[in-house]
Protein backbone atom coordinates (compact mmCIF):
# COMPACT_ATOMS: atom_id res chain seq x y z
CA UNK A 1 0.00 0.00 0.00
CA UNK A 2 0.38 3.49 -0.74
CA UNK A 3 0.33 6.41 2.27
CA UNK A 4 0.15 9.80 0.85
CA UNK A 5 0.11 12.77 3.42
CA UNK A 6 -1.43 15.92 2.32
CA UNK A 7 0.36 18.48 4.58
CA UNK A 8 -2.12 21.32 4.12
CA UNK A 9 -4.99 21.69 7.06
CA UNK A 10 -7.12 24.29 4.36
CA UNK A 11 -9.75 21.93 2.89
CA UNK A 12 -10.29 21.69 -0.59
CA UNK A 13 -6.68 22.84 -0.98
CA UNK A 14 -4.35 22.26 -3.68
CA UNK A 15 -1.93 19.88 -2.42
CA UNK A 16 -5.46 17.77 -1.32
CA UNK A 17 -5.82 17.61 -5.43
CA UNK A 18 -2.83 17.04 -6.26
CA UNK A 19 -2.66 14.26 -3.31
CA UNK A 20 -5.95 12.80 -5.00
CA UNK A 21 -4.19 12.64 -8.46
CA UNK A 22 -1.21 10.56 -6.92
CA UNK A 23 -3.83 8.02 -5.37
CA UNK A 24 -5.58 7.72 -9.02
CA UNK A 25 -2.44 7.47 -10.71
CA UNK A 26 -1.49 4.59 -7.99
CA UNK A 27 -4.33 3.00 -8.72
CA UNK A 28 -4.17 2.51 -12.50
CA UNK A 29 -0.80 1.08 -11.51
CA UNK A 30 -2.36 -1.44 -9.37
CA UNK A 31 -1.13 0.03 -6.07
CA UNK A 32 -3.54 0.51 -3.22
CA UNK A 33 -3.49 4.29 -1.54
CA UNK A 34 -4.78 6.17 0.89
CA UNK A 35 -4.54 9.51 1.89
CA UNK A 36 -3.93 11.15 5.58
CA UNK A 37 -5.95 14.60 4.71
CA UNK A 38 -4.30 17.03 6.93
CA UNK A 39 -7.05 18.82 7.33
CA UNK A 40 -7.83 16.70 10.62
CA UNK A 41 -4.66 17.48 11.68
CA UNK A 42 -4.04 17.29 16.00
CA UNK A 43 -0.85 16.73 16.18
CA UNK A 44 -0.10 19.10 19.58
CA UNK A 45 2.94 21.36 19.39
CA UNK A 46 6.18 20.16 20.94
CA UNK A 47 5.70 21.48 24.23
CA UNK A 48 2.56 20.65 24.72
CA UNK A 49 1.93 17.19 25.83
CA UNK A 50 1.25 14.38 24.21
CA UNK A 51 -0.01 11.13 25.24
CA UNK A 52 0.85 7.96 23.00
CA UNK A 53 -1.73 6.30 25.21
CA UNK A 54 -4.48 8.32 24.18
CA UNK A 55 -4.06 9.04 20.16
CA UNK A 56 -7.07 10.58 18.63
CA UNK A 57 -8.94 8.72 15.60
CA UNK A 58 -7.12 11.37 13.82
CA UNK A 59 -3.64 10.02 14.75
CA UNK A 60 -4.67 6.35 15.08
CA UNK A 61 -5.49 6.59 11.50
CA UNK A 62 -2.57 8.07 10.15
CA UNK A 63 -0.16 5.79 12.35
CA UNK A 64 -2.21 2.54 11.18
CA UNK A 65 -2.15 3.46 7.19
CA UNK A 66 1.65 4.48 7.22
CA UNK A 67 2.36 1.56 9.31
CA UNK A 68 0.60 -0.67 6.47
CA UNK A 69 2.48 1.18 3.81
CA UNK A 70 5.68 0.21 1.87
CA UNK A 71 5.69 3.53 -0.07
CA UNK A 72 5.11 7.39 1.75
CA UNK A 73 4.31 10.21 -0.30
CA UNK A 74 4.38 13.22 1.37
CA UNK A 75 3.17 16.02 -0.43
CA UNK A 76 3.13 19.52 0.74
CA UNK A 77 1.85 22.98 -0.25
CA UNK A 78 5.51 25.87 0.02
CA UNK A 79 5.09 28.36 2.50
CA UNK A 80 7.84 31.09 1.90
CA UNK A 81 10.09 27.79 0.31
CA UNK A 82 9.42 25.99 3.64
CA UNK A 83 6.75 22.68 4.31
CA UNK A 84 3.97 23.32 5.80
CA UNK A 85 4.34 23.33 9.82
CA UNK A 86 1.59 20.75 10.39
CA UNK A 87 3.74 18.25 8.54
CA UNK A 88 6.99 19.61 10.26
CA UNK A 89 5.23 19.33 13.19
CA UNK A 90 4.15 15.71 12.43
CA UNK A 91 7.67 14.61 11.87
CA UNK A 92 8.79 16.14 15.24
CA UNK A 93 6.57 14.12 16.94
CA UNK A 94 6.02 11.09 15.01
CA UNK A 95 9.83 10.69 14.69
CA UNK A 96 10.61 8.49 17.92
CA UNK A 97 11.10 5.51 18.78
CA UNK A 98 7.33 5.16 19.97
CA UNK A 99 6.48 5.29 16.32
CA UNK A 100 9.51 2.97 14.71
CA UNK A 101 7.11 1.18 13.08
CA UNK A 102 5.93 4.19 10.80
CA UNK A 103 9.25 4.51 9.95
CA UNK A 104 11.03 1.23 9.43
CA UNK A 105 11.70 -0.46 5.94
CA UNK A 106 9.76 2.37 4.34
CA UNK A 107 10.28 3.82 0.82
CA UNK A 108 9.67 7.90 0.97
CA UNK A 109 8.99 10.42 -2.01
CA UNK A 110 8.79 14.27 -1.21
CA UNK A 111 6.47 16.68 -3.64
CA UNK A 112 6.34 20.00 -3.38
CA UNK A 113 3.02 21.82 -4.39
CA UNK A 114 3.42 25.74 -5.57
CA UNK A 115 1.99 28.31 -7.94
CA UNK A 116 5.62 29.51 -8.63
CA UNK A 117 9.20 28.05 -8.73
CA UNK A 118 9.34 27.58 -5.10
CA UNK A 119 7.73 24.01 -5.08
CA UNK A 120 11.20 22.17 -5.02
CA UNK A 121 12.15 23.98 -1.87
CA UNK A 122 9.57 21.98 0.66
CA UNK A 123 10.50 19.03 -1.21
CA UNK A 124 13.96 19.65 -0.73
CA UNK A 125 13.86 20.44 2.76
CA UNK A 126 11.42 17.21 4.05
CA UNK A 127 14.28 15.36 1.79
CA UNK A 128 16.22 16.24 4.49
CA UNK A 129 14.68 15.85 7.58
CA UNK A 130 13.14 12.66 6.66
CA UNK A 131 16.99 11.18 6.13
CA UNK A 132 17.75 12.85 9.34
CA UNK A 133 14.89 11.10 11.37
CA UNK A 134 15.98 7.71 9.33
CA UNK A 135 19.58 8.49 10.66
CA UNK A 136 18.92 8.75 13.95
CA UNK A 137 16.39 6.22 14.51
CA UNK A 138 18.97 3.45 12.96
CA UNK A 139 16.35 2.40 10.14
Amino acid sequence: MISILSGSARPKSNTLKVSKALTIQAKKLGYNAQIIDFNGFDIPNFNAPFDITQLSSWQQEAIKIMTESSHIIWVTPEYNWMPSAEMMQFINRMATESFKEIWDKKTFATVGISAGIGGRMPAVTLKNVLDKCIDFMNL
